[in-house]
């Protein structure tokens, strides 16, 4: 107590002496910490802004580029693929050396990897079926596109900045699942611009968003896993 009761004699005096300096010291800090919470307060919505669009839609489809980098490994590959959204249901398929297909609705989520078609093509589809448990990511790009608050309720903004028209937000996961994730929005024409986020593994992920396709509906097949009877189903 007769600490505290120093400390506060202290600064007092100060400020009776060096009124400038107790200002810079004690009163700088803590607006230059407001306004920076109040600028990230201020991106975050109009981050939310543009994906309330994406939430409004009845479907989208999305021309993408995928890029996975493994720190560990020292490796990169590139894809290319389409994401369609609906809702709570999602289908991301890419066409790299194989197609793979990942399908997530209701509470199930499919990883479904094509053979070959040029060394295996008789080759049979391995299956990855989630019935509980979904993935956080799978979780999260669902929410980034039909409940925007929903989605930044699962994340703190760390850092926010403007790079040639490119709104960028820092976002720290409060699941242990993600160990970061970054949103970049194109500001002038208030679109989507990429995610990225790095796994628990270490493994980072970019997805860039290249062409939108608003739909009024999209095919439930997209959305819909059909076992085949040749699959390997895990």
């Amino acid at each position: 107590m007769n600490s505290i009761t120093n400390v506060v004699r202290l600064v007092t005096r100060l400020a009776r002496l060096f009124p400038m300096l107790v200002a810079v010291i004690f009163v700088v800090p803590f607006a230059v910490s407001a306004n920076i919470k109040n600028k990230f307060t201020e991106d975050q919505k109009k981050a939310e802004k543009i994906l309330s669009k994406y939430a409004a839609s009845a479907g989208i489809t999305i021309e993408i580029e995928k890029i996975d980098e493994k720190k560990t490994l020292g490796t990169k590959k590139v894809t290319q693929g389409t994401l369609s959204v609906a809702g709570k249901k999602f289908n991301l398929t890419t066409m790299g050396d194989k197609k793979t297909e990942i399908i997530l609705n209701a509470q199930k989520i499919w990883l479904i990897e094509y053979p070959d078609p040029d060394f295996d093509p008789g080759g049979k589809r391995r299956v990855t079926e989630l019935s509980k448990n979904q993935p956080e990511l799978a979780k999260q790009i669902v929410n980034l596109f039909s409940s925007p608050q929903k989605f930044f309720s699962n994340f703190s903004v760390s850092n926010t900045e403007l790079k040639s028209d490119l709104l960028i937000l820092t976002l720290n996961p409060k699941s242990k699942d993600l160990k970061s994730f970054q949103i970049v929005f194109d500001a002038k024409n208030s679109q989507l611009n990429s995610i990225q986020f790095v796994d628990d593994i270490d493994t980072q992920t970019t997805l860039v968003f290249k062409k939108y396709d608003f739909a009024s509906k999209l095919p439930t097949k997209l959305f819909e896993f059909k076992k085949l009877k040749t699959d390997e189903v895990f």
